[in-house]
């Protein structure tokens, strides 16, 4: 059969089949253990996909037609992450709607999709802008905003039950509403924030890259503003704790935990000094007290006004504060600067005064606030030479240290300095000792206490923005902060034509889009016993409500939306109970999908993305699974069991000397240089590798490869590119080589005769080999023996076909299932076959052309099997020896170093 002529009619007619069979559905059977295989949610771009998207799609559709094959329950779905920036930017900038923009590009994405053969399940698919959906993003919002962390239990837990122990203590109910807010998981707070006015909304940490937005490269500045946070820094513990546990990439563990950024330290209380405040610092060396010569706080320290004494750092403070609200974030200054506040401190450990100072090179969180300690650190070490403060060396400095600072360099400044012969020159409590000692006795002293720092800030969570989730939160005339009653959820986005921001000039004055939606943000409400609030609308002071009068309250909604990562921290529960109305996910769905296997902790068996959300959406979604997990909403304690990280696919790039770009088709190689052809004119162009994309003109769309060679086709080349963890280039002539061993399968003939052992055995190879690479992912290698394989064997029995379709089918999906329906079964699809068992034929021997000699002269070549013993071999030789009326006196058996016969000699 000539395959590619055909193979847009099979495709077809697969898909088809599939979708009447309903080969995809996924639906709860106890008889099967389950598989969660699932891709990072995608965002529908306008752009579309290029065939480097299609990396993960066809390595996870691989794999879950090959758990399916093993008799597992396999839950492969797909949906689209479709609130966010881009789409109300494009939005903005070309005038059309996102609703109507999101839509088309969710459309176009699924076209695209479908020409893979991906075994989607179709009927768990949607969208988080869907209202179906959201209403489950809100519900999970209200819990955390209803939820508190137990620091003795170390968990989330109902505020109810916090106010309960409040109530029960006696406190008064003005100071259990204020400690209540205080420790809720979603809280509102004027924080700091990364403002980014041009895009409009302020932007969480992770976002912010080099002081710009990472979407957009626009400047990101620091400002206060009122926001809904998340306190993530509650699960900080439990999120480093859980990952050597997590089947992921080490490199993708690492980068958790440095965004974390646990360090484990010491506080050290400094006293106050006469009318001075007294100050905490934070260090990890406490040890080096005695040598401290001064104290150094943030500008952004809370007791800085009452530390300032003079006239001069009160003019500093004034001008670095104006400059902190311009400053773009995330800048690293190499040389620290700052000044004298006028005010001391005094050591606990020896009484020394200490002066206190405005650095700029301490961070704004913990303490905000450490203690200098020049002979001992650089960064310290930098700042007291500018401002000519003491040396107190204590330990001898360590080789790092002194390779930026020299001996010599304390040498020669007569201030306080010793030889560094006795452990602590300042103070001679510790000459001896050793560090543990001196941490010890300081400890029991209680002159400093364990103090665990952390990166990691609470998640900023609200955006100025209109394409987003709204938040399920009310304002009251007061103020006042309720969540709305889960029976009314969803609180669906008002539509709006005009949803650009108001920004003034001055940055300060924000109308958000949400504030012009008048009816919808002024609303009417009931308080209800459980502490939510019920929307009514009426006119009266009273409304009746499940057979009780309530008093009607004025509010305002909340008119800030949900960032985009709100929608993505949940959506693989969703797939496993997509379509209930009464919860997020029913609790038979959440046990059988949901439950982690017995030697794992995640739900979701296999997700399969690009490492770039290491941070943003993994770290998200495990705060929010944590949670969840602890209501007990979900059994696994974590969201995401294994992690494999695809690489790029990459694109050769071709520009003119100009840096005009070419479509790599149009050009041609001629001896080393290469040339494209236009109008007649021949010119030159310069090769380089780089990102596939439309600007570089060399964005090959998955829809044109189907077109011309077949999706199977596609779907073997990706895989074959190169090892799937790895960046590896897109070269357009190299796709044919797929497309002829697809020509080879398709025409393999069938036998009557039995299988010889070596093919057997040669098959048994095969199909463990098959087996294992798509275990571990490594599905280049696969590609490479099945090509072996069928470039040896043209013609097969009929199990031994049907064995080799099936092993082949996760490949090559269409085409498999055509030659199956038409030479095996046309009552049922290929997947619905068993991955094949193995025959443990034994290894056949292998030939062996031994010369025999007589008296050391060639007589003959004799045809043995590589096993035959030494003793069946003599047998041999005499047996032809006798034949030819040789007399034997003696045999003489020679092999080669691996022990395979090399030459019988005969004496006689």
């Amino acid at each position: 059969m000539e395959y590619l002529s055909k193979s847009s009619k099979i495709e077809s007619w697969a898909s088809k089949f599939w979708k009447e069979n309903k080969i995809a559905n996924s639906k709860i059977d106890n008889s099967k253990p389950k598989e969660v295989i699932l891709d990072f949610f995608p965002y529908p771009s306008g752009i579309g996909l290029h065939v480097g998207h299609t990396l993960g799609y066809i390595a996870s559709d691989i794999y879950a037609r090959f758990k399916k094959l093993q008799g597992n329950n396999v839950l492969y779905a797909m949906g689209f992450d479709s609130f966010g920036l881009p789409a109300e930017q494009f939005s903005i900038e070309t005038g059309k709607h996102p609703e109507i923009i999101t839509k088309q590009n969710i459309a176009n994405m699924k076209s695209q999709l479908s020409l893979l053969g991906l075994m989607h399940d179709d009927e768990k698919s949607f969208s988080t802008t869907d209202p179906d959906y959201y209403k489950w993003t809100q519900w999970i919002f209200t819990k955390l905003y209803n939820s508190y962390f137990n620091e003795e239990t170390k968990k989330a837990e109902p505020i109810h039950k916090l106010k309960e122990k409040l109530i029960k203590e006696g406190k008064e109910e003005s100071e259990i509403k204020k400690i209540l807010n205080n420790e809720r998981l979603a809280y509102l707070d004027e924080v700091e924030v990364n403002w980014c006015p041009k895009l409009g909304t302020v932007l969480a940490q992770e976002e912010v890259i080099a002081g710009k937005s990472e979407r957009g490269g626009f400047p990101v500045y620091k400002k206060p503003l009122k926001q809904w946070v998340l306190r993530i820094t509650k699960y900080a513990d439990r999120l480093l704790e859980n990952l050597p546990k997590l089947n992921w990439p080490n490199g993708v563990k690492e980068m958790q935990k440095n965004w974390i950024g646990l360090s484990n330290g010491y506080e050290i209380s400094f006293k106050a000094h006469q009318e001075g405040p007294s100050l905490s610092v934070y260090t990890t060396k406490p040890e080096t007290l005695s040598g401290a010569s001064f104290c150094a706080i943030s500008i952004k320290h809370k007791k800085i006004k009452e530390f300032i004494k003079t006239k001069e750092a009160q003019a500093y403070y004034e001008t670095e504060i104006e400059k902190a609200k311009k400053e773009q974030t995330n800048i690293i200054k190499n040389e620290p600067k700052g000044i004298f506040t006028g005010s001391f401190v005094e050591n606990p450990l020896n009484g020394n005064k200490t002066p206190v100072f405005i650095a700029d090179y301490v961070l704004d969180y913990g303490c905000a606030a450490v203690m200098g300690v020049p002979a001992h650190d650089s960064r310290d070490n930098k700042f007291a030479k500018k401002h000519e403060l003491n040396f107190n060396a204590i330990i001898k400095p360590d080789a790092e240290f002194l390779k930026d600072t020299s001996i010599n360099e304390f040498k020669e400044n007569p201030k306080n300095f010793e030889a560094f012969d006795n452990f602590d020159s300042n103070s001679t409590l510790f000459n001896g000792r050793s560090v543990q000692e001196e941490i010890e006795f300081l400890m029991q002293n209680q002159w400093i206490k364990s103090s665990k720092n952390y990166r990691l800030r609470d998640w900023i969570f609200s955006r100025q923005r209109y394409w987003g989730e709204p938040f399920p939160i009310v304002f009251d005339e007061n103020n006042e902060i309720y969540s709305i009653d889960e029976s009314q959820l969803p609180i669906e986005l008002p539509h709006l034509d005009n949803y650009k921001n108001e920004i003034n000039d001055d940055d300060d004055a924000i109308s958000k889009p949400l504030d012009k939606a008048k009816d919808w943000v002024n609303v009417k409400f009931i308080k209800l016993s459980n502490g939510n609030i019920y929307i009514v609308n009426t006119q009266e002071n009273t409304f009746s409500y499940e057979n009780k009068e309530y008093k009607v309250h004025k509010g305002k909604r909340e008119t800030n939306t949900m960032p985009n990562w709100a929608g993505s921290c949940w959506y693989y529960l969703r797939y496993m109970d997509s379509k209930n109305d009464e919860a997020f996910i029913s609790r038979k769905a959440e046990k059988y999908w949901g439950s982690p296997k017995a030697e794992g902790i995640g739900c979701v068996d296999l997700y399969l993305g690009g490492a770039e959300h290491a941070v943003l959406h993994l770290l998200y979604a495990r705060f929010w699974h944590m949670v969840l997990f602890d209501l007990e909403y979900v059994s696994a304690p974590e969201p995401f069991e294994r992690l494999f990280n695809q690489g790029m696919v990459l694109g050769m790039i071709y520009a003119d000397e100009n840096g005009k770009y070419y479509e790599p088709k149009l050009v041609k190689k001629e001896k080393d240089k290469f040339f494209v052809e236009l109008d007649g004119n021949k010119i030159e162009v310069f090769e380089s590798i780089g990102k596939l994309g439309k600007r570089y003109k060399n964005g090959v769309g998955p829809e044109e490869i189907c077109s011309e060679y077949s999706a199977d086709t596609l779907r073997l080349y990706m895989m074959y590119l190169g090892p799937l963890e790895e960046n590896k280039p897109w070269k357009y002539d190299a796709i044919k080589g797929m497309s002829r061993l697809l020509e080879k399968l398709s025409s393999i003939s069938i036998s009557s005769q039995e299988s010889s052992n070596q093919t057997l055995y040669d098959f048994d190879l095969l199909q463990e080999k098959v087996k294992s690479d798509i275990e571990n992912l490594k599905l280049n290698t696969s590609i490479a023996a099945l090509n072996i394989f069928i470039k040896n064997n043209e013609q097969l029995n009929k199990d031994l076909y049907k064995e080799l379709l099936i092993i082949f089918s996760p490949f090559a999906p269409h085409l498999c299932e055509y030659l199956y329906n038409q030479n095996i079964s046309n009552e049922q699809s290929i997947f619905n076959e068993t991955w094949p068992k193995k025959r443990n034929i034994k290894k056949p021997a292998s030939k062996l052309n031994v010369p025999l000699t007589i008296n050391g002269k060639k007589r003959t070549v004799l045809e043995l099997d590589e096993n035959i013993t030494s003793s069946e071999a003599e047998k041999l030789a005499k047996d032809f020896c006798n034949k030819e009326a040789i007399l034997v006196k003696k045999v003489i058996i020679i092999k080669d170093k691996e022990g395979l016969l090399k030459i019988i000699n005969i004496a006689y």
